[in-house]
């Protein structure tokens, strides 16, 4: 299958991670393109998935060419306010790590 050239991938943010049969409520990196002249479906928009973060800003920080979503930038003003409003109310707050929060390679 011809892959398209990177410039012509976009890579989004999205939230929740989600495709045909699966729904995760975590943030989900997908790179979308056109599918190449050699392929059946040539001309035909295709999504790959890259990987999930517990965070907006540790997708971020592994994916900086990555641009959010509406949602995913929605999730993340709430995740914050609702640390705030915890944290302003005296309670301990357990906040998401991206363990795995790095650059991926292609091989």
């Amino acid at each position: 299958m011809e892959r398209t050239s990177d410039a012509a991938l976009v890579k989004l943010v999205e939230f929740p991670t989600q495709g045909r049969t699966y729904r995760r409520e975590v943030f989900g990196v997908y790179e979308y393109g056109t599918y190449g002249r050699s392929s059946v479906l040539a001309g035909q928009e295709r999504r790959i998935f890259v990987g999930t973060f517990a965070t907006l800003m540790g997708a971020l920080k592994a994916h900086p060419d990555a641009e959010p979503t509406q949602d995913a930038i929605d999730e993340h003003v709430r995740q914050q306010l609702e640390e705030e409003k915890a944290e302003a109310a005296g309670n301990f707050v357990l906040r998401p790590v991206d363990l795995f929060a790095h650059p991926t390679t292609e091989g």
